[in-house]
């Protein structure tokens, strides 16, 4: 399942850094909403692709509890990561992109455990 994740993440965080970088570098938006602007859309993707693919959700109706819950912990592990930039960048004094790369990887890991143990469980798809 790990792979799984990972491979749709490599996908994910492509979309994800070209918004960031398009965002930041090309438009000159803040470092940080260009970070959120790329996480929202990596949320899009990560949502669709997760369910389908990674964890096998594959769903015929919308289903709205399932979707809060994703939603939930995704807004928690991009929180940790958005703390994890801004962290490198204005304390550590790194550079921006680099702090971008290595909050991206904290998002992987932190969201990784958090969609594991809480969103796509057994239990979620017994009760749909």
């Amino acid at each position: 399942m790990f792979s799984k994740y990972i491979s749709v993440g490599v996908i994910n965080t492509l979309i994800t850094l070209l918004v960031i970088f398009f965002c930041h570098n090309i438009l000159s938006i803040n470092y940080a909403i260009s970070y959120a602007i790329g996480f929202f859309a990596g949320f899009i993707n990560s949502f669709i692709l997760n369910n389908l693919y990674t964890f096998k959700k594959k769903k015929n109706t919308f289903n709205i509890k399932y979707f809060l819950n994703f939603s939930i912990f995704f807004i928690i592990a991009f929180s940790i990561s958005e703390i994890v930039l801004i962290y490198i960048v204005e304390l550590l004094n790194y550079n921006k992109n680099v702090g971008i790369i290595i909050s991206m990887l904290t998002y992987t890991i932190v969201s990784y455990l958090l969609f594991k143990k809480f969103v796509f469980t057994q239990e979620i798809s017994q009760n749909d």
